[in-house]
């Protein structure tokens, strides 16, 4: 191009250069989310607007014609699960999600949706409204295409907006008045709300009927933290091996139901029985998982960055985040199973809201190993001198009496879990990690813990130095997460 190029010349190859740069996009969205060409473009249009709208506000969408069109647009885009679950993902990955999200949403869900508080709601609870939409791809056949009332598409958007929120029976609502629309969405986020009432049959039913492969290998390893199968796929892994093995009859037909409820068993959890507490206690963990896979999904890998920024390698750091301490952390410094208890106290069997009371009081502590087997691990907790026995999730080999280790134990009944796992540590960094552990902060824990992290980096380090060939050197890293 020429000093003397008009913007004519230039118009052209800007637009050829445009054009690449969104078939480049599209294509990664292809590859990422199995889009076709117009699923990428409507995604991108309805993220790059959300977007534009968190920083410019009104005048992104356009003026009366242009912005009815828009807004038809984006609730088309949102009436497809496929890319309903996609934005959401995009949005949170850009920090989105919630406050600065809410504008846009209000926005495209037009004024007849507002609720009281100035957040968006549904227009309708009555779940009859939507009957008739029962194809997730004729949903705007029987209604103006701008009218938000009964799209199935935002109101889950307006859901999950709830949720973030904290408002629970506001996003139950919201669901349940698009219930009978089939969006995929929508039954999955509905599975969830079962799933975490510990009703498995019911989870599985919603996920059968939004289209969710519920064939599960029961023999397969499970890991929350490793599977990328999607939502719906990874709720079915987390309640099939409740909803395989029904339990027995806990209770006599006219008897208080032993969930807590008040109300008789026969009219309550007949026939519908819950798992005992003890084999809950997992699936509670995972549901709190869940909870913060939502709300916060990327507070654990800021908790590795931050336990991770002086270290010279990634190694330690990939270790982090494939172990469940940063997870453990989040939960209880970062105070997400507080929210969880405050978002699903309605939800939640009594007895499991009883057991995360228990487990948000439980602290992070030092503990000195008693005895070690493989059947049980026996502690004893160097602050107060308690002993505590943890049972089920227990290293795969012994630990050595006296070893010291800093770990969060939850109880359950008269033992404990240790679903985020133990650490070792160095007799030196004992006063300081059981200071750091009384103040529940999470950044002094996370810094705290790094030490451990940087000294077996160190250790590494020199092991190096001195061994001729690397072949030959055993990792530390095994063994730091038991």
């Amino acid at each position: 191009m020429t000093d003397d190029a008009t913007p004519d010349d230039v118009t052209p190859e800007t637009d050829e250069f445009d054009d690449v740069i969104g078939s480049e996009a599209a294509e990664r969205l292809q590859m990422r989310f199995g889009f076709d060409d117009e699923q990428a473009q409507m995604f991108m249009l309805l993220t790059g607007a959300a977007s534009l709208f968190a920083t410019d506000g009104d005048p992104t969408l356009g003026e009366d014609a242009e912005r009815d069109e828009a807004i038809a647009l984006f609730l088309t885009a949102l009436d497809d699960p496929t890319i309903a679950f996609a934005a959401w993902d995009a949005w949170a990955e850009e920090g989105l999600t919630g406050d600065k999200l809410q504008a846009f949403v209000d926005e495209i869900a037009g004024p007849d949706s507002a609720s009281t508080d100035g957040t968006a709601s549904s227009h309708s609870s009555d779940s009859s409204d939507s009957s008739d939409n029962t194809d997730n791809t004729d949903n705007t056949d029987n209604t103006d295409s701008t009218d938000s009332s009964r799209r199935p598409g935002i109101t889950w958007l307006q859901s999950r907006q709830a949720v973030l929120r904290l408002d629970s029976d506001e996003s139950i609502r919201l669901l349940d008045s698009v219930r009978d629309s089939g969006h995929a969405a929508v039954l999955i986020d509905l599975a969830g709300l079962q799933a975490d009432a510990s009703n498995p049959i019911e989870t599985r039913d919603l996920l059968e009927a939004a289209g969710v492969n519920i064939v599960i290998d029961l023999d397969a390893a499970y890991d929350p933290l490793t599977s990328e199968q999607g939502l719906g796929v990874e709720l079915a892994e987390e309640i099939a091996p409740f909803a395989a093995l029904r339990p027995k009859a806990v209770a006599g037909r006219n008897d208080p139901c032993p969930c807590g409820s008040g109300t008789k068993y026969k009219h309550c959890h007949l026939g519908n029985e819950l798992h005992s507490l003890n084999d809950r206690a997992a699936w509670l963990y995972l549901k709190m998982m869940r909870f913060m896979q939502l709300t916060n999904p990327y507070l654990p890998g800021g908790i590795v960055a931050e336990m991770t920024s002086s270290m010279a390698t990634s190694d330690m750091a990939e270790m982090l985040e494939q172990s469940y301490i940063p997870t453990d952390i989040a939960l209880h410094e970062g105070n997400v199973a507080n929210r969880f208890l405050m978002a699903k106290s309605a939800i939640l069997p009594a007895d499991e809201i009883e057991l995360t009371e228990q487990w948000i009081a439980a602290p992070r502590s030092v503990f000195r190993v008693k005895k070690s087997t493989h059947a049980e691990l026996e502690l004893i907790e160097l602050r107060s001198r308690d002993r505590i026995t943890i049972v089920g999730t227990i290293p795969e080999q012994p630990l050595e009496v006296g070893t010291l280790i800093c770990g969060r134990p939850l109880p359950v009944g008269q033992t404990h879990r240790s679903y985020g796992g133990f650490v070792p540590v160095d007799e030196s960094m004992i006063d300081s990690l059981l200071e750091a552990c009384a103040s529940r902060n999470l950044e002094i824990v996370a810094i705290s813990l790094s030490q451990i992290f940087d000294a077996a980096e160190l250790a590494d380090a020199f092991a190096a130095e001195d061994t001729p060939s690397d072949d030959d050197t055993p990792s530390n890293d095994d063994n730091l997460t038991t």
